[in-house]
C-alpha cells in the first residue's frame, strides 16, 4: 500500500521523442482516432526550434488509449494543444507483440513527426510504495545517504532490482527539533523497464514514467485546477479498488488504496437483484411479440450476470445510454439501484473517513476540507453528494477540460462531462516535468549527474563570458587607439596640404642635403672666427678693475682613424687667462669670484678652474694676481 508523498526534481535536459504537428478536428467532443480541437493555425504549424518542446501524456486504460498534448508557454502558463481517444482492440492486448505497432500508429497520428515532444505515461500506483520520513538536518550532500539508511531502517527495502528516489519537502519542527521532511518512493526496476521497452519498440522512447497520484498532483501544482482549500482529497473509484490521495498546498501528503471499487458495487447490485427476483414478477417485452413472461417461467434466464449488472450500474451516469425494455433491470428505479449498491458505498465511505482521521489526528496534519472525485461514476452526483454528506465536507469532480479553463486555448472540449473527466490523467501526464513530477526513470542519481554537468556548463559559460569580456575590452581599446591614430594622420595630411610644393621624399632628401651643407658651413665659420669670438666675449665680461696680462688659447686637435676613416676629437679646447685685480684689498677676492661667475655664464666657456691667486705689492698699491684655466665648448 502506498503511503504518502510528493516529489520535485531538476529538469532533465533531454530532447527525446518525436511529434510536433497536430491536425485539428472541427467538431466538438472526442471521437475515436481523431483529434478534438478547433481549426487552428498554431497547431498545424511546426513548433520552431527555439520554442519550448511540448509534452504528451499517454493513459492506457482498459478499453481505450487516451492522449493529451500540452505546451508550457511561460513559467506559470500552459496551453492545451489537443486530445484524442483511440479504442483498444480486444484481440490486441497490451502484452501482445502487435501492441507496439498499434501504439506507434496512434502516437504518430497524434504527435506527428517532430522530435521535440516529451512523452510521459503511467504505471499502476499499486506497484509503487510511497513513504514519508523526517530525517535529521544534514548537509545537502549527505541527504541521499541519510534517506537511504532511514528507508533501510524503517522498511524491508532491498536495493537489488528496486528503483529508489526521494524529494526534500522542506524543514519541519518535530517536538522542538528541526528536521527535514522527505518523501521517498520505491518501485520494481523490472516493471519500469517493461513500460520503457513497450514504448521503445513503438519508436517513441519515454521521457518519464509516473503514477496517477503524481499526475493529479500536476493538475494542482500547475494551477490547472485551483481549489481554494489548502488541504483536499482526491478519490479515484476504479474497477477493482479505489484510491484516496490527500494533497496539501498542491503536494501529495498521503496515498492509500481501498479495496472497494466499482466491482464491489456490481457485486452488491447482483446480490440485491438476484435475491429480489425470487418474489418479484418482471415483465419484459420481446421484440417479436407483445406477450410477457414472469420470473417463474425460467429461473436460469432471470439470474443476473456481471456484464448485465455493470450495464445497470453505469446507466446511473447521466452521459450513459439508458436501459432499454429488453435490458435486465429496466424496471428498477434509480433509488432502488442506489439502495442495492449502498453497502459497498458505505464501506468505501467508512474507509475514507478512517483515512482522513489518520491523516489529521495520527499524523498531526490539517483537516481535509474538500474531496474531489475521479474515475468511474464520478459524474453521478447522488453518489458523490452522498459520500460528501457522510464525511461532512464539500465535494466536486476533477474536470481538466472544463470549458471555462483558460489553458484550453482554442480547443473545443466534449459536451459530455464523463468524456471530459476521462481525460483527467492524460492531461495530468501532459503537465509533467522533471522539475515538479516524480519520474521513475530519472531518479536522484541522474539528477546529481545532470546537476554536475550543469555546473560544468555554467562554469564554462562564465569563463567564456569572462574571456569574451576581456577580448571585447581589448578590441574596443584597440579600436579607440586606431581611431585616435587615424585622426592624427588626417590632421597631418591636412597640415601637409598647406605646404606648396607638396612635400615628398625627394624634396626632403634635397632639403636634408642643404641643411647638412649649411651646418658644415656654420662649423667652418665657427672654427674660423672662434678666436675672435673668445676674445670678444672675454673682453665683454671683464670689468674695468681687472687687467689681463696674457691670454693663451689651445683650440685642440682632431684625429682620424685610419681603418674606419672616422674623425674623432683629440685634446680639448682650453684658454689660460693671466691677469690682476685692482682695488681695495678687502674687495679683491670677491671681485675674482664675481668675475668667475660672469665667465661661467658665457655660452663659450664650460668649465673654469683657478691655477693661481696671489696678492702682489708694488710701489703704489696692492693687486691680486690670478691665472684661470677655462675649457671651451
Amino acid at each position: 500500500m502506498a503511503r504518502n508523498d510528493d516529489i520535485s526534481s531538476t529538469e532533465k535536459l533531454l530532447d527525446v521523442i518525436r511529434g510536433d504537428k497536430t491536425t485539428a478536428d472541427k467538431t466538438p467532443g472526442v471521437s475515436n482516432n481523431t483529434l478534438s480541437t478547433k481549426e487552428a493555425k498554431s497547431i498545424s504549424k511546426k513548433i520552431k526550434p527555439f520554442q519550448k518542446s511540448i509534452t504528451v501524456g499517454v493513459d492506457i486504460g482498459y478499453h481505450d488509449l487516451r492522449l493529451a498534448k500540452v505546451k508550457q508557454v511561460s513559467h506559470k502558463e500552459w496551453k492545451l494543444l489537443g486530445f484524442m481517444k483511440a479504442p483498444l482492440e480486444p484481440q490486441i492486448p497490451k502484452e501482445s507483440p502487435e501492441f507496439p505497432d498499434f501504439l506507434k500508429s496512434t502516437l504518430t497520428k497524434f504527435c506527428g513527426s517532430s522530435k521535440k515532444i516529451k512523452l510521459w505515461t503511467l504505471m499502476p500506483a499499486a506497484q509503487v510504495e510511497i513513504y514519508h520520513f523526517r530525517i535529521p538536518k544534514v548537509a545537502k550532500k549527505q541527504i541521499a545517504n541519510t534517506v537511504y539508511w532511514t528507508l533501510k531502517k524503517e522498511t524491508s527495502f532491498s536495493e537489488s532490482g528496486t528503483i529508489f528516489d526521494f524529494e526534500v519537502q522542506g524543514n519541519v519542527i518535530e517536538k522542538g527539533i528541526h528536521k527535514t521532511a522527505v518523501v521517498v518512493y520505491t518501485v520494481s526496476k523490472e516493471e519500469v523497464e517493461k513500460i520503457q521497452t513497450l514504448f521503445s519498440k513503438s519508436g517513441f522512447p519515454l521521457t518519464g514514467v509516473t503514477i496517477a497520484p503524481f499526475a493529479n498532483q500536476n493538475l494542482l501544482r500547475t494551477k490547472w485546477i485551483s481549489p481554494v482549500e489548502e488541504t483536499i482529497a482526491g478519490l479515484y473509484i476504479g474497477r477493482d479498488s479505489s484510491r484516496i490521495d490527500i494533497f496539501h498546498q498542491g503536494n501529495l501528503g498521503l496515498a492509500r488504496a481501498i479495496k472497494t471499487g466499482i466491482n464491489s458495487m456490481i457485486e452488491s447490485l447482483m446480490e440485491g437483484i438476484n435475491k429480489s427476483k425470487e418474489g418479484i414478477s418482471i415483465e419484459i417485452k420481446m421484440p417479436e411479440r407483445e406477450d410477457t413472461f414472469t420470473p417463474d417461467s425460467s429461473k436460469e434466464d432471470l439470474h443476473m450476470n456481471i456484464d448485465e449488472a455493470r450495464k445497470i450500474l453505469l446507466s446511473l451516469s447521466p452521459d450513459s445510454p439508458p436501459l432499454t425494455e429488453t435490458d435486465p433491470g429496466f424496471h428498477l428505479k434509480e433509488d432502488q439501484i442506489f439502495e442495492m449498491i449502498h453497502p459497498a458505498i458505505e464501506r468505501l465511505t467508512r474507509q475514507i473517513e478512517r483515512t482522513f482521521q489518520h491523516y489529521s489526528e495520527t499524523l498531526g496534519n490539517e483537516r481535509v476540507e474538500k474531496i474531489i472525485f475521479s474515475g468511474g461514476l464520478n459524474d453521478y452526483r447522488p453518489l458523490i453528494n452522498y459520500i460528501g454528506d457522510q464525511l461532512g465536507i464539500d465535494n466536486d469532480i476533477v474536470d481538466p477540460l472544463d470549458p471555462g479553463n483558460p489553458f484550453l486555448n482554442d480547443i473545443l472540449p466534449p459536451d459530455s462531462v464523463s468524456e471530459r473527466l476521462s481525460f483527467a490523467l492524460a492531461v495530468g501526464l501532459a503537465l509533467s516535468d522533471n522539475s515538479h513530477t516524480p519520474n521513475l526513470i530519472f531518479i536522484y542519481k541522474d539528477k546529481e549527474k545532470l546537476a554536475g554537468i550543469s555546473r560544468i556548463n555554467r562554469g564554462t559559460l562564465v569563463a567564456f563570458i569572462f574571456i569574451m569580456a576581456i577580448c571585447s575590452g581589448i578590441f574596443l581599446w584597440q579600436g579607440h587607439t586606431a581611431e585616435l591614430k587615424k585622426a592624427k594622420i588626417d590632421q597631418l595630411h591636412k597640415e601637409l596640404l598647406q605646404y606648396s610644393p607638396e612635400v615628398d621624399q625627394n624634396l626632403i632628401m634635397l632639403m636634408a642635403d642643404k641643411v647638412k651643407r649649411k651646418h658644415k658651413d656654420l662649423k667652418e665659420y665657427s672654427k674660423k672666427y672662434l678666436a675672435m669670438a673668445v676674445i670678444s666675449d672675454l673682453a665683454m665680461r671683464t670689468p674695468s678693475n681687472i687687467r689681463l696680462r696674457s691670454i693663451t688659447a689651445d683650440f685642440g686637435s682632431i684625429t682620424e682613424d685610419k681603418t674606419t676613416k672616422e674623425k674623432t676629437k683629440g685634446t680639448p679646447k682650453t684658454l689660460v687667462v693671466d691677469g690682476i685685480i685692482l682695488g681695495d684689498r678687502g674687495m679683491l677676492e670677491s671681485s675674482l669670484a664675481g668675475y668667475i661667475i660672469k665667465l661661467e655664464s658665457s655660452p663659450i666657456f664650460s668649465k673654469l678652474s683657478i691655477i693661481k691667486s696671489n696678492l702682489e705689492h708694488n710701489e703704489k698699491r696692492e693687486a691680486l694676481h690670478f691665472i684661470l684655466n677655462i675649457q671651451m665648448v
